[in-house]
């Protein structure tokens, strides 16, 4: 049996790798099922219908600017 561990190597490898995952998957999978029992989800309100009101059109602004007399324009946000 030892001349064949270069076989037996990956194969056990392989092996506990799969072994492995079922047993996170199954814990996983068993901690979700308790999260559910204890912590329901929820209840979500039932949606009531809101009046949306209708927008306001914004003001077109407009100034006239004399380029003799300015030279720098500076705008700020409202």
């Amino acid at each position: 049996m030892v001349e064949k561990s270069y076989i037996y190597g990956p194969i056990f490898l392989i092996l506990l790798f799969i072994i492995c995952l079922i047993i996170v998957l199954g814990f996983n999978a068993v901690i979700s099922i308790i999260k559910g029992k204890f912590n329901p989800p929820p209840v979500a309100p039932t949606p009531t219908q809101t009046v949306k009101k209708p927008r306001r059109a914004k003001t077109i602004r407009t100034i006239e600017i004399n380029p003799d007399e300015i030279n720098r324009i500076s705008f700020r946000k409202p």
